[in-house]
């Protein structure tokens, strides 16, 4: 889960940023809830940072990382948890649960239009887009419908069989 230093549960994650350090950088909390969410998904920068690989089909830095697997997206993260600077952060980074990613998206109903703040089929042209540039949701997150799919912690759980 993640949790700061002293073991305080703010579980939840979607990371953001072009480097680690924005990752962290870019956690932000969601308003009536105690976890924690990155403002947009994870790029390319990112993923090669931490890995040292792009498994992208598009290639730019600031693209989302995309075909990946969720066995791929746990090992990013335990090599991100690895890093100084994610410990020194005294966060734990994970995937967000379905309901928790569900929350965030929503933003209590205050989500931009589908053109505003999203990149799907009528407007993608095919292509993924550099992350955060449509308007973010009312809580402050990018991207958080189209562009790319997102992975949840939770994948495998019963209610989603």
């Amino acid at each position: 889960s993640l949790s700061r230093a002293g073991g305080e549960e703010v579980s939840g994650l979607l990371l953001a940023g072009a480097a680690v350090a924005q990752l962290i950088a870019g956690m932000s909390s969601v308003p009536g809830r105690t976890f924690l969410i990155g403002r947009t998904e994870v790029t390319q920068a990112a993923w090669q940072e931490v890995t040292g690989t792009n498994p992208s089909r598009h290639v730019c830095a600031d693209l989302p990382v995309e075909c990946v697997s969720w066995n791929d997206c746990q090992d990013f993260l335990a090599k991100l948890n690895a890093r100084p600077e994610a410990k020194a952060s005294g966060l734990v980074f994970r995937l967000p649960e379905h309901e928790e990613w569900t929350y965030a998206a929503r933003a209590d109903g205050r989500e931009p239009c589908a053109d505003a703040g999203s990149w799907h089929a009528g407007n993608a042209g095919g292509e993924t887009h550099p992350v955060a540039r449509k308007e973010p949701n009312g809580f402050g997150l990018f991207d958080m419908r189209g562009n790319v799919q997102e992975c949840v912690q939770d994948r495998f759980s019963a209610r989603q069989a």
